[in-house]
């Protein structure tokens, strides 16, 4: 008889006399029982946010994929003078400066492998306006359930319609890890 078919046979506590005093029966007792996880209900946005990084509206795209190099994001806050944020750039938004290529045509063609810019000049042609934002005392959890409602990774967090901070997929799911 197979293993699964003795193990199969007998109950919970029969299958724990039989473990004991093994490796890994040790290793069953140190394992916590499996419990729901959730965001202790005090948790607010203001204590996981980072420092958003922003930019200008009427900044060209250059300075946009120099700032990517620089900063590695992979999204940023577009602001107007006054810190409020109009829009908002990710990595879906950035591939509206590539135009699909041409297919090949016939003798000096272009081929599949060069890109082409698109006409956009600068950030605010391809931002996602009016971007969905929080407060800084909203719930880590009402955030990750708009995250998840609206499916965004990313939320600006405004104070008094100026920009404080941003919070991220990234960062609400490093916290769950720290929980579990």
């Amino acid at each position: 008889m197979s293993i699964k078919g003795k193990f199969l046979r007998h109950t919970k506590e029969d299958i724990k006399k039989m473990l004991e005093g093994t490796e890994l029966h040790k290793e069953i007792k140190e394992k916590p029982s499996k419990k729901k996880v959730r965001f202790p209900e005090r948790m607010e946005v203001k204590s996981v946010m980072k420092k958003p990084v922003k930019i200008k509206e009427n900044a060209p795209i250059k300075d946009l994929l120099l700032l990517l190099k620089e900063t590695q994001e992979t999204f940023f806050i577009v602001v107007n003078d006054q810190e409020k944020p109009k829009g908002i750039i990710t990595e879906s938004d950035l591939l509206k400066i590539i135009r699909k290529p041409r297919k090949k045509t016939g003798i000096g063609g272009i081929g599949y492998k060069s890109l082409l810019f698109r006409g956009a000049e600068n950030v605010g042609d391809i931002m996602t306006r009016n971007p969905i934002y929080v407060k800084p005392t909203c719930k880590l959890e009402e955030a990750a359930g708009i995250m998840r409602d609206y499916k965004v990774r990313h939320l600006p967090v405004v104070e008094d319609h100026k920009l404080v901070g941003s919070i991220s997929l990234k960062d609400i799911l490093l916290i769950l890890r720290i929980l579990i």
